[in-house]
């Protein structure tokens, strides 16, 4: 049922068949994209005077190409003048032998006849050449200044072109390179802008021209071609189905969005002929990457055979190191079980490692408190051997007294009985405080332990 309607504007695209001599299209039919298929690769764009102009990099370097072409020709015709100088002679030496003389820079000729001796008999000085020019300081000079000029006007380093420069380091040399790309990287920056557009295109017209099912050859970017079913009919966008050990791909390009991501940079040989160096001095500084990783190694090379000499490499390779393509893929929820317990694992290992620290701790101030146990002990032993002298000097003192006459008999015992006492009271007092500085101790440590032991959950 419909509810409401209401007027809208599509854009609508035709195709057209232009004749010389024609006015109007002798063939029109409707274009099924939504994109004109017109890419504009724009090098760049100058505001001069609220005209847009639009220019590439070579633009600039009309002048100096212009300065670097005249030095050229004036350095040849100065080359090409070598075998043309004139020479100086006299009139009396070249007469009668005129034919030969009139035009000897241009002729090849064997000889050069000339008259030794004039009518009087005196003779003559012989014709001689003069010196050829040299091409001069400053011509030379002017070619390498319109050469370096035509760089500069582009704003590239010679680093760019593979020239040896001023940098020595690769550090230095990688930097040159950076400046040189920064000054035209909208070059680079509008010809990506114009690919995107252009798949841009032909990905609105894939669902539209491929509608029904057919095998399609794809170019990967290592240069390899596979095939690919495109089938409208499929159920899911992509799906993969495995015949023998070939995967094939299955695509539904009516399913689904797609977006472009165009992505600048070194050519995949490039990469590949870079990567094959650093693995080949890699496997030089270590040759165990060729036991563990030698399959690797092999397929960084572009030479035939090398991808079969890979597959025998990965052959000889343990068990654990093989990537077997066949082996079931483990589902969302185990993975996230075991990263879930290797979360667990690695906090587990952390508590650990704080309790060894914990304990070190603890430790080092247990010996701390039984140093100053065992100092304490010592003080304590003193104080009794101190009370144990002074015992037995009371004891010699009464045994000197009672062998005093026997009316001293009840002082010496009462003596006797005060320094029993003192002894006695001494003695207690020392048991008592080593007994309380221990406890003390012990109840010190275990509180320690206690508070540094504790985990968290």
């Amino acid at each position: 049922m419909i509810v409401s309607e209401r007027p809208t504007t599509i854009k609508k695209w035709k195709w057209c068949k232009l004749l010389g001599g024609h006015d109007e299209p002798i063939d029109m039919r409707d274009w099924p994209g939504s994109y004109l298929p017109i890419i504009a690769a724009i090098g760049k764009e100058v505001n001069v005077n609220g005209e847009i102009v639009v220019k590439g990099i070579v633009r600039d370097l009309k002048d100096t190409a212009r300065m670097v072409n005249f030095s050229y020709s004036e350095t040849i015709q100065t080359v090409a003048l070598q075998n043309k100088i004139p020479y100086m002679a006299s009139v009396e030496a070249t007469r009668g032998l005129e034919e030969y003389w009139d035009a000897p820079n241009l002729n090849d000729l064997s000889y050069l006849p000339f008259n030794e001796f004039n009518e009087s008999g005196e003779r003559i000085s012989r014709p001689e050449r003069q010196p050829g020019a040299t091409m001069a300081t400053a011509q030379v000079q002017l070619l390498q200044l319109s050469t370096d000029q035509m760089r500069a006007a582009s704003g590239q380093q010679n680093a760019n072109f593979g020239i040896r420069s001023e940098a020595v380091s690769g550090v230095g040399i990688q930097r040159l390179k950076a400046q040189g790309e920064n000054a035209t990287f909208h070059f680079p920056d509008n010809h990506v802008r114009a690919l995107r557009y252009e798949a841009l295109v032909l990905l609105d017209l894939i669902p539209k021209v491929y509608d029904t099912k057919r095998v399609v050859r794809i170019l990967g970017l290592d240069g390899k071609d596979e095939k690919a079913t495109l089938d409208p009919g499929s159920e899911s966008p992509y799906a993969e189905n495995t015949v023998a050990e070939d995967v094939e791909k299955i695509f539904n390009p009516l399913l689904g969005k797609y977006d472009v991501v165009i992505d600048t940079g070194p050519s995949y040989q490039t990469q590949r002929q870079e990567s094959a160096a650093i693995l080949t001095d890699l496997a030089a500084k270590n040759p165990q990457i060729m036991g563990a990783a030698g399959d690797i190694v092999m397929r960084s090379y572009d030479f035939p055979m090398a991808e079969e000499l890979a597959k025998r490499l990965e052959k000889t390779l343990p068990p654990g190191m093989k990537e077997d393509a066949k082996q079931p893929q483990i589902p969302p929820q185990v993975q996230q079980q075991m990263q879930q317990a290797q979360q667990q694992s690695e906090q587990m290992q952390q508590h650990i490692q704080m309790l060894e620290q914990s304990l070190q701790e603890i430790g080092g101030k247990y010996n701390e408190l039984e140093q100053s146990r065992q100092i304490e002990a010592g003080k304590l032993e003193v104080d009794r051997m101190n009370a144990e002298t002074a015992r037995m000097k009371a004891q010699g003192e009464l045994q000197i007294k009672a062998s005093q006459p026997t009316n001293e008999l009840p002082e010496i015992e009462k003596l006797r009985f005060e320094a029993d006492v003192k002894i006695r009271l001494k003695q207690m007092d020392i048991d008592a405080a080593k007994e309380i500085e221990i406890m003390r101790h012990c109840q010190k440590v275990d509180m320690h332990d206690i508070q540094q032991t504790e985990i968290p959950q």
